[in-house]
């Protein structure tokens, strides 16, 4: 160890020629293990795509390596895994004596490789089904919220800027008349044009061609403006209101209700990370993890507040992506949906997916209610319900029903209308604040059919484990990145460059994993918990 005085600093020079081989840790056996081998040639055609024009320093599989490596060590900026990458001594070994790559060349490697970096995570995942680290039988599915880089009061409401686009309309329905009477348009039409919008274009024009002059050249205390130049003012703040309006009700669409101004796909939404306790509302992604013996085997993000809709994709991405099918699949109630289940029914999955009125179903009150509809027996063949006191309640109407989502699905209305008012169960069953003659109840049957199916299937003894271990292992993943990693904000904007780091946040957390199981000798026996009997 040498230090030189270098311009009055002191400089510390290490010999790393070292003849003592350093002992891996098992993470850095598990990082090693599941990118050994692995066919990285998606990262070259990706950049063969883009075209770019001065070749990579370093080769994908070093790059992967020190990614993993620092996010592991609770580096998620780029600047900090410049800092790590050069004072490492794991780092300085896998390259070989190289130069550790800068900030920017970190950056521009995970920002150009989206799709190769998903690549990689079901490679890595292929890698373990072969090491037996996999049941290929349950898939638990579990969603999270995680903060964007985006500023906490940037919020854009939908509702909003519809109140104000009707406002805008009748403030530009005035200016129109103002200004065909400025201009003595007497016969211009203000019910010519179905767009407001086009009729001010067409003033605007008009005002600049009259041959007056509209230009405001002084502003400020003192300054009078002429007719036309206020409303060639007036009509362009307008037109250009409009244009922000239609550009931000696209960018929201139809699937949510707000955005943010800095990171326009971030939807603000409530967090347990609410430090005022006010129910405040925070721009954030729908994170979903899919997990297989612990470990993470797809994931996908959305914009969605709820987790009604990404059930779908994120099925659709572990069918296309390996060889076998699960045959179970596990929620929680966040996922209780008729579409939902029709596409299990679809897959062949059995479903475990827990009802929404489960937890209340449980008390005491409600098991012991006869007016619910949960508790009365269903007569398949001739569509309907038995009562407590056996009358029959049949199907009376049906009509269709929009549901939250935006999915329309119909609705069966049931009634009893013999023995109900001579019943002398009656208070008990028709309890309600307005209570009607007959008993009546609207419910989609479809729906109430596969909810007590899962139902069923999720009190079997076998169902009670798939629901431990859904707690365990989906739950659990969430906790151990967010917790133990410290990971709770992005540090980027968008939603695919938000994918991305989420993508190697689970290939971090399968390494991490991996390496606690080579390291206990327990790897090759896919993780269950059996509930003890």
């Amino acid at each position: 160890m040498n230090i030189s005085d270098f311009k009055h600093h002191s400089q510390l020079s290490l010999d790393f020629n070292l003849s003592r081989p350093l002992k891996l840790t098992g993470l850095e056996i598990a990082i090693l293990t599941l990118l050994e081998g692995m066919d990285l040639s998606c990262f070259e055609r990706e950049n063969e795509a883009r075209r770019a024009g001065r070749p990579a320093r370093l080769d994908a599989y070093t790059m992967m390596v020190l990614i993993l490596y620092s996010r592991a060590h609770g580096c998620y900026s780029s600047r900090d895994m410049e800092a790590l990458c050069r004072r490492d001594l794991f780092i300085y070994a896998v390259l070989d004596g190289g130069e550790a790559p800068d900030h920017v060349t970190i950056n521009r490697f995970i920002q150009r490789h989206p799709r190769s970096i998903e690549q990689v995570l079901t490679g890595c995942c292929r890698r373990l089904a072969e090491m037996g680290e996999l049941s290929k039988e349950v898939l638990f599915q579990d969603g999270t919220k995680i903060e964007s880089r985006a500023n906490k009061y940037s919020f854009v409401w939908k509702s909003g800027i519809e109140k104000s686009m009707s406002r805008l309309r009748a403030k530009c329905i005035q200016l129109a008349q103002e200004a065909a009477g400025c201009l003595c348009l007497e016969h211009f039409c203000i019910d010519e044009l179905d767009d407001e919008m086009n009729k001010l274009r067409i003033l605007k024009a008009k005002i600049e061609g009259c041959g007056r002059p509209y230009a405001i050249e002084r502003r400020g205390k003192g300054v009078a403006m002429t007719a036309e130049q206020r409303l060639h003012w007036q009509i362009e703040q307008a037109i250009s209101k409009h244009c922000q309006y239609v550009s931000d009700l696209k960018a929201i669409g139809d699937g949510r209700r707000s955005m943010s101004k800095t990171d326009r796909e971030a939807t603000f939404m409530h967090l347990k990370e609410d430090h005022m306790r006010n129910g405040q509302l925070k721009p954030a992604y729908n994170i979903q993890a899919l997990v297989d013996s612990n470990y993470i085997v797809g994931c996908h993000s959305s914009s969605d507040r709820n987790d009604y809709a990404t059930m779908k994709p994120a099925l659709e991405k572990i069918s296309a992506s390996y060889g076998w099918r699960y045959k179970e699949y596990c929620a929680d109630s966040g996922y209780d949906s008729l579409q939902n289940h029709q596409l299990l029914e679809r897959l062949g999955m059995t479903d475990y997916i827990k009802p929404q009125n489960y937890e209340i179903a449980k008390t005491r009150k409600a098991r012991e209610d006869i007016s619910l509809y949960q508790n009365m027996e269903y007569d398949s063949q001739r569509n309907e319900f038995i009562c407590a006191a056996g009358r029959r309640l049949g199907a009376v109407g049906m009509a269709m029903h929009k549901s939250s989502s935006g999915a329309s699905s119909p609705v069966t209305t049931y009634a009893c209308k013999r023995g109900c008012v001579s019943c002398p169960l009656r208070r008990k069953c028709n309890n309600g604040k307005k209570p009607r003659k007959y008993k009546t109840f609207t419910i989609n049957i479809d729906f109430e059919l596969y909810r007590r199916k899962a139902l069923a299937n999720i009190t079997s003894q076998h169902g009670a484990e798939v629901r431990a271990n859904r707690s365990i292992q989906a739950e659990g993943a969430f906790a151990q990145i967010k917790a133990n990693l410290a990971f709770r904000r992005f540090l980027c904007f968008g939603k695919q460059r938000t994918t991305t780091e989420w993508v190697l946040m689970c290939i971090t957390m399968n390494a991490i994993r991996l390496g606690y199981r080579l390291q206990s000798r327990i790897a090759g026996t896919p993780f269950w918990y059996s509930v003890p009997a």
